[in-house]
């Protein structure tokens, strides 16, 4: 991981544990590890356009659900390469949905301003960041069609390197 990254992902974790009270006590990093393999929790949350988009509505998918913040520098660097990833397999059953506690209008203009074609989600109290036992920005889940938590990825990540796109095709 460069310095850089880290450096980033240092800071966006500090100033999580300052903003959000849900996060001021966070779970232990092993209980992250303890989701592998079982059943995403199921949630619902409205869209930045106001539709609700739950997970048991999209079951027979292939779901990445990124967990980011709007100012978060990494969760912004990682973007567009989410991004490309959405578009090489939108039409395959693969969705990508990126979860903030940031307020709508602050999640449209940065869709707008940086072209994101894929869901934003709304969890404004960190109700399901929580239930997925989120710790730190950005994080991010693979989950199968079957709803089950294939793999997980800590911190920012280039969403088109052949190793992540060879674990979306597996699963498709």
């Amino acid at each position: 991981m460069s310095k850089r990254v880290l450096f980033y992902l240092v800071i966006c974790v500090s100033v999580l544990f300052y903003v959000s009270p849900v996060f001021s006590v966070p779970p232990a990093p092993w209980e992250l590890d303890e989701i592998d393999g079982k059943p995403a929790p199921n949630f619902e949350m409205q869209s930045i356009n106001g539709n609700t988009v739950s997970l048991s509505s999209i079951k027979g998918k292939v779901v990445l659900l990124n967990f980011w913040a709007t100012w978060c520098p990494p969760c912004k660097e990682e973007m567009p390469s989410m991004d490309a990833l959405y578009k090489m397999f939108k039409n395959d059953n693969f969705v990508v949905l990126a979860a903030t506690s940031n307020s709508s209008s602050d999640v449209k203009k940065f869709a707008q301003k940086n072209h994101v074609s894929f869901q934003f989600l709304l969890d404004p109290k960190n109700k399901i960041a929580k239930s997925f036992k989120v710790y730190m920005l950005p994080v991010t889940f693979l989950i199968s069609k079957e709803g089950v938590i294939v793999k997980k990825y800590i911190g920012a990540q280039n969403w088109t390197e052949s190793a992540i796109v060879n674990d979306v095709k597996k699963l498709l």
